[in-house]
């Protein structure tokens, strides 16, 4: 294992990649040339490493997978009823929040 050592002595490194590290080295778009700046991806100075076509199915399949972790089922709606109310209690889901219970009312 690698492990760093900066002038102060000071030892880093030698850790194990986590989700987040492999998605961004995966994401970077040095390996087809380009290079990423302020949220634009420009032409670089350096030849590809990947083919484009091998580049495009890996940020598909990124995006495939990070779109199946954050979508999850909302839970079923159902009646609570109360002193002759019954409110119909079902969730929303507002950008990546979800709001657990948005009620309508009706008098029995």
């Amino acid at each position: 294992m690698v492990i760093r050592i900066d002038g102060a002595g000071r030892s880093t490194g030698g850790g194990l990649f986590s989700r987040g590290h492999v998605y961004k080295l995966l994401s970077n778009p040095i390996y087809v040339g380009g290079i990423a700046h302020k949220g634009q991806i420009c032409e670089g100075h350096y030849p590809p490493i990947v083919t484009q076509d091998l580049w495009d199915e890996v940020q598909q399949s990124l995006s495939d997978h990070l779109g199946a972790a954050r979508t999850k089922p909302l839970p079923p709606p159902h009646v609570v009823e109360q002193d002759g109310v019954a409110d119909l209690r079902e969730a929303q889901r507002l950008g990546a929040a979800i709001s657990r219970f948005a009620t309508a009312h009706s008098t029995l």
